[in-house]
């Protein structure tokens, strides 16, 4: 409950009838059953009844008022369910099968208001009690606001016909650009070959001694996907500060030694300072984020990503981190 007694989001009434047409239509939950989940259903009976369909489904039995009270019974639920009259009574509530998947993203939707509430009371009772580093605490916090606010994605069976135009578009730009790649390009050419560019989900670690170049060529890639690509691209440095990376950046830019903006800075010409300052404004537009947090955990890094992502922000993550000792 909520202050004042006030109960949280939830559609009773949707509720009855989603489940009344479960009984009644035995097409309705292989339609629903993908489009909501057991314990989104607010009044615990309605969430046994949906266990009880879920079981029967499962065992491709029909599911009709008999055979779930049956099955109720087995798992000595019955009561807690409502019993037999209850049951009975939700047939009456049914509605046409049309509707049926709206009732069900009412549902879902009452859920995910519910999580969201009770997420934010959490983390009020947390500030008050204390006891959290700041930074910890905001994190934390981001946290656990995006996970109450993610839904469910459920894939949609698609025909043939719906997926061969992509993938020959897909065929068609490799032939036109002449390059392997079907995700984000790395930019050199048997790179791509070998692993077809980086796509989404894709984890890729690049693994080397030190002094090998690790840093110098994540840069490099990450420059060919955000400037040539427009791919937005955090790139997170566990070891060098943000001067040291744009530094490294404009180098690659200008094809100006690294040496040359540091101690030698003061012998630059003023064809290498036009070039910079070239460089410098080419890359006003790109998007690359660059974060140097010495210390940051996994929490923080993806709290910072999903900022990013939700903002349309985010195609592509380098980290740039040592190792101590060998990796397992």
């Amino acid at each position: 409950m909520l202050p004042g007694d006030k109960p949280p989001p939830h559609s009773p009434e949707v509720e009855a009838a989603l489940i009344g047409s479960c009984l009644v239509n035995p097409n309705v939950f292989p339609l629903i059953a993908a489009e909501v989940a057991r314990e989104e259903f607010y009044d615990a009976r309605h969430q046994h009844l949906f266990e009880a369909m879920s079981s029967l489904f499962n065992k491709n039995v029909l599911i009709d008022p008999v055979t779930v009270a049956n099955v109720l019974k087995e798992m000595r639920l019955l009561e807690n369910a409502g019993g037999a009259d209850y049951i009975g009574s939700l047939v009456a509530l049914s509605i046409p099968i049309e509707g049926c998947e709206h009732y069900a993203r009412i549902i879902r939707n009452s859920a995910a208001l519910r999580r969201m509430i009770f997420t934010a009371a959490e983390i009020t009772s947390e500030a008050y009690n204390g006891g959290y580093d700041p930074e910890e605490f905001l994190t934390r916090s981001e946290e656990k606001l995006l996970a109450a606010g993610e839904k469910r994605i459920t894939k949609v069976v698609k025909p043939i016909g719906e997926l061969v135009g992509p993938a020959l578009e897909q065929i068609e730009y490799r032939k036109a650009n002449h390059t392997a790649a079907i995700g984000i390009s790395s930019g050199y050419r048997r790179l791509d070959d070998l692993v077809h560019g980086f796509q989404d989900t894709d984890l890729i670690i690049l693994a080397a001694r030190p002094a090998m170049g690790k840093t110098s060529f994540a840069l490099n890639v990450a420059m060919n996907a955000a400037f040539r690509q427009r791919k937005a691209v955090l790139f997170v440095s566990l070891e060098m500060g943000e001067e040291q990376i744009t530094n490294r950046i404009l180098c690659v830019r200008t094809a100006i030694e690294s040496s040359r903006l540091g101690t030698e800075a003061q012998y630059l010409t003023r064809e290498d300072m036009a070039r910079l300052r070239e460089a410098a404004n080419d890359l006003q537009s790109v998007p690359l984020f660059i974060d140097d947090t010495a210390r940051i955990g996994m929490l923080e890094l993806r709290a910072k990503a999903r900022r990013l992502k939700a903002s349309g922000k985010l195609d592509m993550v380098m980290v740039d981190s040592a190792v101590d000792g060998p990796v397992r």
